[in-house]
């Protein structure tokens, strides 16, 4: 998705900033990759607050690790050649460093999910008489689902409220957008679009926060209360169809949101801090005279190997010892002595 308004990239992923922020809030700092500082401890009432979305990716997700490594191994074997003459021409490391930005590329889909977006946005502001532009959709799945949202209003009238709203909450220090407010067989909804080929769960978490945030700011900075909905729910809008699910579990969604927004906090403010650099206590212990012992492998006698005739391992132990110096004493010459880890007071 495109940037909405009033956010920014920092190195700690999308805020947004309210329309009173002061200038002293947005710092001109850059970081790594072109993005901009944030300030931490202390805050003001409108200090740039973390995105939604931002705030969810805390979440970890099991799949995603699989998925980046398909995608940085399919770059690899499509593109050996350039991969090649980069570490040739330039380093190993440059090579890395190629591969490693491989999972932040936008998805080709992506730019078709902007496209109908902003489309829509245009549509619902000539609706409503207020300035637009007519969107260019370049593909003809955008074509098609633009065509579906169509069908849609022509279907079930709805009166659009809001679209491409902010939302902020001063309570809970976050900010997001919210992609339509409408009223849908005479029942308010806050809805979130979606075009991709399929709909996760996490959506739920967005539109109930969302929901209970406290102002919704409009394009033109006005600030009001967030209205309240009878329903949260997710249009699902494909070349072929338009589909409304209602979202269930809003609570239990809320609940889980403010759980991210507690993970969120402490990796902001407080991860950096929790470990000191110097130890309350640091103990170092000599080996001097410890048995050092090493783990290897021997084949199995033949007569203990597996019917398929594959040798048997077994773990035998060798040991080697550090000897004190040799004492005048004939006895003692030989003697191999192990010092202990612990002492005892005699």
């Amino acid at each position: 998705m495109t940037a909405p308004l009033r956010s920014f990239d920092t190195y700690l992923g999308r805020f947004y900033a309210h329309p009173q922020t002061p200038p002293e809030d947005l710092r001109t700092t850059r970081w790594g990759g072109g993005t901009w500082d944030v300030p931490k401890l202390p805050r003001t009432r409108f200090s740039p607050n973390p995105s939604i979305t931002n705030i969810m990716k805390v979440l970890d997700e099991g799949f995603l690790p699989g998925y980046h490594s398909k995608l940085v191994a399919t770059y690899a074997v499509e593109h050996l050649d350039e991969v090649t003459t980069l570490i040739s021409e330039s380093s190993p490391e440059a090579a890395i460093e190629l591969l490693r930005a491989v999972p932040d590329i936008p998805h080709p889909n992506a730019a078709v999910g902007d496209q109908i977006h902003y489309a829509i946005e245009q549509d619902v502001a000539r609706r409503q008489g207020r300035p637009y532009r007519e969107a260019s959709l370049s593909t003809i799945g955008a074509r098609r689902m633009f065509a579906q949202w169509l069908k849609f209003i022509q279907d079930e009238k709805p009166e659009i409220l809001h679209s491409e709203f902010n939302v902020w909450s001063y309570k809970h220090d976050y900010a997001g957008t919210g992609d339509l407010m409408m009223v849908i067989r005479g029942m308010p909804w806050i809805i979130d679009l979606k075009s991709g080929n399929r709909i996760y769960p996490k959506v739920a978490m967005q539109t109930a926060a969302a929901q209970n945030a406290d102002s919704l700011i409009t394009a033109d900075g006005a600030e009001i209360e967030m209205p309240r909905s009878a329903y949260l729910g997710v249009l699902h809008i494909r070349p072929m169809s338009i589909k409304l699910y209602q979202i269930e579990r809003e609570e239990e969604a809320w609940r889980a949101f403010l759980n991210c927004r507690g993970l969120f906090e402490w990796l902001w403010h407080y991860k950096d801090e929790s470990l000191p650099d110097t130890p309350l206590i640091e103990v170092k212990a000599s080996i001097k005279g410890i048995k050092l012992c090493a783990m290897t492998t021997a084949a199995a006698p033949s007569s203990l190997s597996p019917a398929n005739g594959a040798p048997r391992r077994r773990l035998s132990r060798q040991c080697s010892t550090r000897r004190k110096p040799r004492s005048s004493s004939p006895s003692s010459s030989s003697r191999t002595t192990v010092t202990p880890l612990t002492t005892s007071s005699r």
